[in-house]
């Protein structure tokens, strides 16, 4: 039962737990997430810009028959 310190602090939050915390109670705005959502995707973009033709060519590997 060790893993339950990951979520008492909020530097250890994932993405889907620590969005929500940037909302308010009384206010919304949802400026924010979306904006935490758009960067925190950055970096999967550039990683399938960067191996497209290995993706592409695993896909077509394992849908051939």
């Amino acid at each position: 039962m060790e893993f339950f310190w990951a979520l008492t602090s909020p530097e250890m939050y994932t993405l889907p737990v620590g969005i929500p915390t940037l909302m308010s109670t009384y206010l919304v705005d949802f400026v924010v997430p979306m904006t935490v959502n758009a960067v925190a995707s950055v970096p999967v973009i550039i990683l399938f810009i960067l191996f497209q033709r290995q993706i592409i060519q695993g896909i077509s590997f394992t849908g051939g028959k």
